[in-house]
């Protein structure tokens, strides 16, 4: 299967798009605390027909969900935890967890993919802050999308049935809006399904000449028990990221 690494931490499959694209899922959120530390949580999914294909052709869709080598194509990631699998209406989900300390240094795409990797930028100014994100992955498939004649939507409409990109931001407090961007409380959410594929519409049209994202928040809200919290989960990830390494290196 061919290793694509689009602007996140991991791939997300967009190479299926052609064959399977109505048969995943993909979810990516970023969580940043206020002290600019946080974490990735991704959730990858595939229908259990389109599973049983890939591996009657010797694929595994999940193969690039391997934290080791996950942790050679990102900077700023302090830990990684082992992917679980599930399998729920029809389709078979893996997630995972990538946590970072400080989001400035956070960085992701492999070295060798020819497109740059995202970056982020998260700065303090009073109570208020803004958190740039350079090279969202959201951007890659809005800048490959293609218009489409009438007479392909009829076949593309059962290729993208059911078909589910989003990619959230949990901010450390409320922000000003975007266009294209929902807004819940402190929570951004950029979501991408078939009929927006279909018809370039949503965040295909609302981003379309976007940069980078820019979520002015306006007043961050310190919580000490969640920082508490926060912090203990992140310890206990660094823990079992040093598990998986050894684990990993005893396989080799």
């Amino acid at each position: 299967m061919t290793r694509l690494l689009k602007h996140g931490l991991l791939a997300c499959l967009i190479a299926l798009t052609a064959s399977m694209a109505g048969c995943v899922k993909f979810k990516q959120t970023t969580t940043v605390m206020p002290d600019g530390s946080g974490k990735f949580d991704l959730l990858f999914g595939i229908s259990d027909q389109m599973l049983q294909m890939a591996q009657q052709q010797g694929e595994d869709p999940f193969g690039d969900m391997e934290p080791t080598e996950l942790g050679k194509e990102s900077k700023g990631i302090v830990a990684f935890t082992k992917p679980v699998k599930e399998k729920k209406g029809g389709y078979t989900y893996m997630s995972l967890s990538a946590y970072f300390e400080d989001i400035n240094e956070v960085q992701l795409g492999s070295p060798d993919d020819e497109e740059k990797p995202a970056k982020f930028s998260y700065k303090r100014d009073g109570k208020s802050a803004t958190l740039t994100v350079e090279n969202a992955m959201i951007f890659s498939i809005i800048s490959e999308h293609e218009p489409m004649a009438p007479e392909e939507k009829a076949f593309a409409r059962q290729m993208l049935a059911g078909m589910s990109f989003i990619e959230a931001y949990v901010l450390p407090g409320e922000f000003e809006d975007i266009k294209g961007v929902d807004a819940n409380d402190n929570t951004a959410t950029i979501e991408l399904g078939a009929q927006d594929m279909l018809d370039g519409t949503g965040p295909i049209k609302d981003l379309k000449d976007a940069e980078q994202l820019d979520f002015k928040i306006t007043e961050v809200k310190e919580d000490a028990d969640a920082a508490k919290a926060f912090n203990a989960e992140l310890e206990a990830a660094k823990k079992e990221w040093e598990e998986i390494k050894k684990e990993a290196e005893a396989a080799e």
